[in-house]
């Protein structure tokens, strides 16, 4: 669904992204995982379009850059980890940002706004200015507008997550990923998103890249590599690893 050859990212001397091969797979959640300042918003904005890159990124078999803008809309979105906006757009007007793309009629853009509304918990926001929200309301919201985005996708599409749990309580970081693997199980969405909490990373995700100086160090599933070994070796820090009561691992 999307491969990745050849990736490098450079700024000035130093290698920000060097990855040889990378391939993701259609109804798959993937987190991308790793240390601070190892290449994980690099390779979303990548993937992205938003920075220069030397090499090979394709969808579905066609280089992203060959890609008409409006059907690549249609197929790959991306949530950054904020979204900076001055006019006093209400956020259901936020949300309709997404429908540029779209073949829509007015009354079925105003039924699937708001369907996406209540899949992010956000529609009880329709009527309040997007600048007045907190940083977890404003993501949701931002999230809703990438779904309604993606609503025409003609094949599997592509969703990218830069830290979507951020700015969310408890709750909301559940839901938020609940979403996420319910979009990869029913309607076959690739998500690849950047994540910090690795307990997340074992419960939703289907596998997992850790990233370390920009490279790949390991891609398999969470429970495969997220070992007490190689979260040490990684982060600097001595898990251990427990099993509840239901046989689930939890790092602590």
């Amino acid at each position: 669904m999307l491969k990745i050859r050849s990736l490098h990212c450079q700024s000035g001397k130093k290698t920000l992204l060097h990855i040889p091969f990378l391939h993701f797979n259609s109804g798959k959640f993937v987190a991308v995982i790793g240390p601070n300042g190892s290449g994980k918003s690099t390779l979303i904005k990548s993937i992205a379009g938003e920075i220069n890159y030397q090499g090979n990124i394709e969808l579905h078999r066609q280089d992203l850059k060959q890609w008409p803008r409006l059907h690549r809309a249609k197929h790959l979105a991306v949530l950054p980890q904020s979204s900076q906006l001055s006019f006093s757009f209400s956020a259901f007007e936020v949300i309709a940002l997404g429908l540029t793309p779209l073949n829509i009629t007015q009354s079925d853009a105003k039924q699937l706004i708001r369907k996406k509304m209540r899949a992010t918990h956000c529609l009880h926001l329709s009527e309040r200015a997007f600048p007045s929200l907190s940083g977890g309301e404003k993501q949701r919201v931002q999230l809703a507008r990438v779904l309604v985005q993606l609503s025409q996708a003609e094949q599997q599409p592509l969703l990218l997550l830069d830290e979507p749990t951020a700015a969310q309580d408890l709750g909301q970081q559940h839901n938020i990923l609940t979403l996420c693997k319910e979009l990869c199980q029913k309607q076959s969405y690739t998500v690849i998103a950047v994540l910090h909490d690795l307990n997340q990373v074992m419960r939703y995700c289907d596998h997992c890249a850790i990233l370390n100086e920009g490279v790949i160090a390991e891609f398999d599933t969470p429970q495969t590599i997220l070992t007490t070994n190689n979260i040490s070796h990684h982060w600097q820090y001595s898990a251990k690893a427990i099993k509840t009561d239901d046989d689930t691992v939890v790092i602590i």
